[in-house]
């Protein structure tokens, strides 16, 4: 009866301090987000439209090209190996 009761204070102290720790994460994160737009308030009209850099993207990624190419260059392979078989 006493170690669960020692067992079920101790995991109480563990709970408690882990919301703790949770609770100190949110609020550091929370800090840092508001840090970052405060800087925005004294640009006065120039602020950029996003915060995130911007790349000049294409429109495909290059896992989709890369899967393009490999269907059409395959796809003539075989062609050619059909052909060759059919003469």
């Amino acid at each position: 009866m006493r170690d669960r009761l020692h067992y079920a204070q101790k995991n109480l102290q563990n709970q408690k301090a882990f919301l703790n720790d949770i609770g100190m994460v949110a609020k550091q994160r929370m800090k840092l987000a508001s840090d970052k737009y405060n800087k925005n308030v004294t640009k006065r009209g120039k602020v950029e439209k996003s915060l995130k850099s911007s790349e000049d993207k294409g429109p495909v990624g290059p896992w989709m090209l890369g899967l393009f190419v490999f269907v059409v260059i395959g796809s003539a392979v075989f062609q050619l190996i059909q052909s060759v078989r059919l003469y």
